[in-house]
């Protein structure tokens, strides 16, 4: 499944000072039945809306927006390490299915996609 995982500073957590700026938060957008279905935990619920019809640039509008996209995919299975954190980060590694205990930082995230791991 196509996934974007979105990064910003919008509804960032009260320790957002120590979160490097533009990515203080993130949530996931999943391709999903004829429609973009987005995931975003916030003040420790999982909040889910369907965004858009699946053929919609949903990238490019948050882009215009300010918002730093990464395109990635959805890995089949369960992540290998079972415990995630109640945060934004702990749900979308979660959701992607990506085993990474190290990354507890959105900027963390952020670089360990971009690597392509």
């Amino acid at each position: 499944m196509e996934a974007l995982v979105v990064f910003h500073d919008h509804g960032a957590p009260p320790f957002e000072r120590f979160l490097k700026r533009g990515f203080r938060h993130c949530f996931l957008a999943l391709r999903s039945g004829g429609y973009w279905i987005v995931f975003d935990s916030q003040e420790g619920r999982l909040h889910l809306k369907v965004a858009a019809a699946a053929a919609y640039d949903l990238a490019a509008f948050y882009r215009r927006h300010g918002f730093t996209v990464v395109i990635g995919k959805q890995r089949p299975g369960r992540p290998k390490w079972p415990l995630m954190a109640a945060t934004c980060v702990g749900a979308v590694k979660g959701l992607l299915g990506l085993s990474a205990p190290w990354l507890i930082t959105p900027y963390q995230l952020y670089n360990h996609l971009k690597k392509g791991a």
